[in-house]
Order: C-alpha cells, then sequence, then structure tokens
C-alpha cells in the first residue's frame, strides 16, 4: 500500500495542465511532463520537505510552471501509528 494519497480530481487536474502546455507545442508539453516527473520524485523521496498545510495536504509546486501537487500521507503509514 502506497504510503501517500491524492486529492480527489487530481487525474482530471493534470490532465487539464497537461493539455495546456500542449498549446505550447509538443516539446512544452514533454518538458512539463518530465517536470511533473521530477516533482513526483522529489515527493516520493522526500515526503515531507514541504510544510503540512492546516487542512492535512502538503503542496509540492511544480517548477516553472502555475500549478502544483497536493498530497497527503495515509493515516495508517504515518510515524508512530499503529497498523
Amino acid at each position: 500500500m502506497s504510503a501517500w494519497i491524492q486529492v480527489a480530481g487530481y487525474a482530471d487536474d493534470l490532465q487539464v495542465a497537461y493539455d495546456h502546455h500542449k498549446l505550447g507545442g509538443p516539446i512544452a508539453s514533454q518538458r512539463f511532463w518530465e517536470r511533473y516527473q521530477r516533482t513526483i520524485d522529489s515527493i516520493i523521496v522526500y515526503p515531507e520537505s514541504v510544510a503540512l498545510r492546516p487542512h492535512g495536504w502538503r503542496q509540492k509546486p511544480i517548477p516553472r510552471s502555475v500549478y502544483s501537487i497536493f498530497y497527503g500521507q495515509r493515516e495508517a503509514c504515518k510515524k508512530g501509528s499503529s497498523l
């Protein structure tokens, strides 16, 4: 089981962001996708690198983009919780 969960509508929002970058051509959309992947990789390695927001989610901006990835940690995987 993954320790991290996505907010509702995540896939739809990602598709909108990708489609927006496609307006700039295939290179623009490919670069966005690469920045997105690097951001995901960063979250996997350093999930607590951004502050926990009051609503319980973390927000990691995608570099050179107006988009961010919002994510949260599953209850059972939080430090100190019992399974």
